[in-house]
């Protein structure tokens, strides 16, 4: 007997001898294993089918080809986990695990994962590699997975399980450690080849001996990562949980990295989603908001973090981590806006009870981005946008009834291959729209039945149908679209009397309440923000129609999404909002963002996105809350500095239509001289406050960015200066204007000359390829040089009126000063004046009196969508598409002539045209009249644009050269007249000449149109 244990004691496999240990077997595949174990264990029991092992077993295989097995129950996975705690050894072959112990699918292993330690069946052929003590044990030629070529079963999801042969994710031979014993899965029966045969021996013969089990497989050790109630515990997430951010955050959040469960060890259980104990509780589901959930805390060794839905689960996650560890995830780019605070420990109270729900029932934020689950600002359960075409889907009704689609400018839009061209909308005459509505609601909410409302909105971009019934709806009421929506809710109330139908209020033939018409209970309606009037202008309105359901659909985009100055009202709009919950008891949002960056929108949208899911909630502590987490020391000169940007921002009349500005210049009309000072002055304030390095670089970004808005917002202020200089009436004021003059150039350039960094991009922009800086600085809309010469041109002949009107040699006093400016564009400038008065200009626009009515003698139309104008050779026309644009020579008003070219009914969008080619560089002047015969009905008086287009195609995205037409245009005509600088290349100007949105019977005319060339570089060198 020495001789053999001494024997022994050399081979690489046995350290010391081993006595053989009682073994059962379950299954039809076990043969191959008793093989490989031979000596090693003694039978005391095979059997068909998987059986719990009987007292005083230590070994027991599992391992069956074929035949569906049920699941073991609860109490059988206790007895396996209590036998293997005790110092068995369980071997699981193959199939066995899913066979076993299944649960929703036969992937998902989610019920045995503290058995297993791993949460998934996989079926598939990674490239194994022996891992860890593997490479210890075993020599490569005992891995038979590493040379296969066809897939084969393994484990997936680990938690304990540590792999020997597989990757790092899959598990085709792996142990899990659990008290005295261990669980080992085998992909393959030892029958695969000897050598892994003497591979399975030999690790059986490692489990056996108790030192080389725990050398080998150590039991882990509590991570003491949780106090509750003054208790310190191990803190691990339950096998059985779902997949959440609380995986990839806790490890970042706490000093401990592992928080697997331990079995047997003192422990803080954090159960994510609805597990089998957190069923046990008996929580109300059924009752709670479809994106509302539970942070509980009964017995202080399970933590319930669980939604309704997913979505309310990941919720529940993000806002414990916010409340007990600090986590915040801002809006913007990740580096910045992610806040993780190491914390040794996470520290609870004995017990929580906390159920949450959201005050707006549906509130959705397109889109939220990375901030999306921290915001919980994507929690849709009422749709009320654009949906008609799921009412009548043209690929299903396109060639049986097109008498289903509208009717436009006197002929049915054409359904081609399921599809139609441009926007549409059914026609609301049909008789078969009671059926379509029932079968839709059933499909709807058979997908959605935990959702409020049936989606009924107008699909976007017009197209309304103009058939003669259709056209007098709307002409009757002013609402296309109300009778039709009273029709559906009542087939609705027939099945689904707890639902809604609900629509926006949008576009021109769905906008207004109805007239005449009173509106069905049943009914809920998103006013919409866009327009003059705004949203919460219309909610009267509509309540007066009998609605009794509301939601607000508005626009609340952010910096470099139409703007370059903050868009920053936390305050102002969390009162419009808690106002109109309080009067109209708002029920839905849906807020479009589309953020470009968070610099400067991120505490306004904190602050929104937690209104919106508690009314009550403090702006002040929130505001207090983002500052102080981002900025730390300097966290109150930074909030200065933002609530000095709110405090402009109410300066606007209309500041609860927060869109109304949109690529617009009048964004920045509020801000003064004394507003950047004092901007500047908070800002160095916190600049000279020492902070740590992440703080520092968010204050840095911050400068670095305020730098380019307040250089827009600079030009804007200049602009202004210079029209507030009417009366020129000394030598002093004309220098102070070219002085004015001077500085708007020269701030053209510093903008122009703005740069960041890649790395400083990559900081503030959430996508800085599509919409970083190149794109924020060439936004055509919001271009500097064309808004400053608006103002430059007007004061510049202002001035030269002034030069004539007193003797002074107007030549010699523009030289004097240009002669003096080294930049190229303030000398062109000053050089117009003496070039417009050296030089007979020319009219470059053919046509311009209207006044040639012949039809021949058109140019082809530059582009697809333009057509040439009946009877006004020279003019082009462009509709928006699907809707109606009226023109016609208007014979009751002409500026000159016997006809002026007016607009009449605009739906959406329509322009008259003309084309006139630019030499490079050159300078021009656009002037016209304009007269309405009525004022503005609440969508303004309309404007010109001048766009471009060269070799290459736009060389802008739209017009940022405009003419808006003044008020005193109504009843009389008014001459409107800008200067622009063409590109340096050829190209064509397209001039056009537009107007508001019009109601039948309205007009815009238009007379007297110019274009002239009013400076050539070539002369004024």
């Amino acid at each position: 007997m020495l001789r053999r244990i001494l024997f022994l004691s050399v081979l690489p496999f046995v350290t010391h001898a081993v006595t053989p240990l009682p073994a059962e077997f379950s299954g039809n595949y076990c043969n191959s294993f008793k093989a490989a174990f031979k000596e090693l264990f003694t039978e005391t029991g095979s059997y068909p089918n998987f059986t719990l092992p009987t007292e005083g077993t230590k070994i027991l295989v599992w391992s069956h080809l074929g035949q569906k097995h049920e699941p073991q129950s609860a109490e059988d996975l206790q007895a396996l986990l209590k036998f293997v705690q005790n110092g068995g050894i369980f071997f699981l072959c193959s199939a066995a695990p899913t066979q076993a112990f299944h649960g929703k699918n036969i992937y998902d292993l989610s019920p045995a994962a503290d058995l297993l330690g791993a949460k998934s069946y996989v079926y598939s052929n990674p490239k194994s590699e022996l891992l860890g003590v593997a490479q210890e044990l075993f020599t490569p030629e005992s891995n038979p997975y590493a040379a296969m070529e066809h897939n084969n079963p393994g484990l997936g999801g680990l938690t304990n399980m540590i792999v020997l042969m597989g990757t790092d994710k899959i598990a085709k031979l792996g142990v899990n450690r659990i008290g005295s014993g261990a669980v080992v899965y085998t992909s393959n029966a030892p029958a695969a080849k000897p050598e892994y045969a003497d591979a399975l021996r030999k690790l059986l013969l490692s489990l056996m001996q108790p030192n080389e089990l725990q050398r080998l497989f150590p039991l882990p050790t509590s991570n003491q990562a949780v106090t509750v109630d003054g208790q310190v515990l191990h803190l691990a997430l339950a096998s059985d949980s779902r997949n959440s951010p609380l995986d990839n955050l806790l490890p970042q959040l706490l000093e401990a990295a592992d928080f697997s469960p331990i079995i047997g060890e003192p422990s803080l259980l954090i159960h994510v989603g609805q597990t089998a104990y957190v069923n046990s509780l008996g929580l109300d589901f059924d009752s709670l908001h479809p994106y509302g959930y539970y942070i509980v805390m009964r017995d202080g060794r399970n933590l319930v973090l669980a939604g309704k839905r997913d979505a309310g689960t990941n919720y529940a996650v993000i806002d414990f981590l916010k409340r007990y560890l600090g986590y915040r995830r801002f809006l913007g780019t990740q580096e910045l806006n992610e806040i993780i605070p190491k914390q040794p420990k996470l520290v609870l109270p004995a017990k929580l009870e906390i159920r949450e729900e959201p005050s707006i029932h549906s509130y959705i934020l397109a889109w939220g981005g990375g901030a999306a689950v921290f915001g919980r600002n994507s929690r849709l359960t009422c749709q009320a946008t654009h949906a008609l075409s799921s009412l009548v889907p043209p690929a299903k009704y396109g060639e049986s009834h097109p008498d289903y689609f509208p009717m436009i400018n006197g002929e049915r839009v054409k359904v081609v291959d399921g599809k139609i061209a441009g926007p549409w909308n059914p026609c609301l005459s049909n008789p078969d729209l009671p059926k379509l509505v029932a079968e839709y609601a059933d499909e709807y909410f058979g997908k959605h039945p935990d959702n409020l409302g049936l989606p009924m909105g107008v699909n976007d971009g017009g197209g309304d149908c103009q058939c003669p019934s259709c056209k007098a709806e709307l002409e009757k009421t002013g609402n296309q679209y109300a009778k039709f929506y009273n029709m559906a809710a009542g087939v609705l109330a027939e099945k689904y009397p707890d639902k809604l139908i609900s629509f926006i209020a949008y576009s021109a033939a769905a906008t207004q309440a109805p007239k005449g018409v009173s509106m069905a209970p049943n009914i809920l309606v998103e006013i919409t923000g866009i327009g003059k009037v705004g949203a919460y202008n219309l909610f009267p309105a509509w309540r007066d129609s009998g609605i009794k359901h509301f939601g607000l659909y508005d626009y609340i985009y952010t910096f470099g999404s139409g703007y370059v100055t903050p868009r920053y009202y936390p305050r102002a709009m969390a009162s419009a909002w808690r106002e109109a919950k309080k009067e109209y008891n708002l029920e839905t949002m849906w807020m479009e963002l589309y953020p470009a960056t968070g610099v400067f929108d991120a505490p306004r949208q904190y602050v929104l996105d937690e209104i919106a899911w508690n009314m009550d909630a403090d702006v002040e502590a929130l505001l207090d809350d983002f500052f102080n987490s981002m900025y730390q020391e300097a966290a109150q000169p930074v909030k200065r500095f933002f609530d000095l940007h709110e405090q402009v921002y109410l300066r606007k009349k209309n500041w609860k239509t927060p869109m109304s500005d949109r690529q617009k210049f009048a964004q920045m009309n509020e801000y003064t001289w004394d507003d950047l000072q004092k901007l500047e002055q908070e800002l160095d304030a916190a600049s000279k406050i020492t902070l740590q390095e992440l703080p520092k670089k968010r204050l840095e970004v911050l400068k670095k960015l305020w730098r380019f808005s307040s250089l827009r917002i600079q030009g804007n202020i200049l602009a202004r200066d210079l029209e507030a200089m009417q009366s020129i009436d000394s030598k002093a004021t004309a220098e102070k204007l070219v002085e004015l003059i001077k500085r708007g150039y020269q701030n053209i350039a510093d903008s122009e000359a703005y740069t960041m960094s890649d790395e400083e991009q990559k900081l503030v922009f959430i996508d800085p390829e599509k919409r970083g800086l190149e794109q924020l600085k060439n936004f055509s809309y919001l271009l500097p040089l064309p808004n400053f010469e608006n103002f430059s041109e007007p004061a510049l002949a202002r001035l030269s009126e002034y030069l004539l009107k007193n003797g002074q040699d107007l030549a010699a006093f523009y030289q004097k000063h240009a002669s003096g400016s080294s930049d190229e564009r303030t000398r062109a400038a000053l050089l117009t004046q003496v070039y417009m008065h050296q030089h007979q200009l020319e009219n470059l626009v053919r046509n311009p009196s209207f006044e040639d009515s012949a039809d021949s003698g058109h140019d082809k139309p530059l582009m697809s969508d333009h057509i040439n104008l009946q009877g006004v050779p020279g003019w082009s026309s462009w509709t928006f598409p699907s809707s109606v644009t009226k023109f016609f020579l208007n014979s009751e008003t002409a500026h000159s002539g016997k006809y002026s070219c007016a607009i009449g009914e605009r739906q959406i969008g329509g322009s008259i045209i003309s084309y006139v080619g630019l030499q490079p560089n050159c300078r021009y002047r656009l002037t016209f009249w304009v007269r309405r015969n009525r004022g503005d009905e609440g969508f303004g008086m309309g404007s010109a644009g001048v766009r471009m287009q060269g070799k290459r195609g736009w060389l802008d995205q739209g017009s940022a050269i405009t003419v808006a037409y003044p008020p005193e245009c109504e009843h009389q005509w008014v001459k409107c007249s800008t200067i622009f600088t063409a590109p340096n290349e050829p190209a064509t100007a397209l001039i056009l000449l537009s107007a508001a949105k019009q109601a039948p019977g309205a007009w815009t005319a238009f007379d007297d149109v110019s274009l002239e060339k009013v400076y050539d570089p070539e002369h004024g060198r």
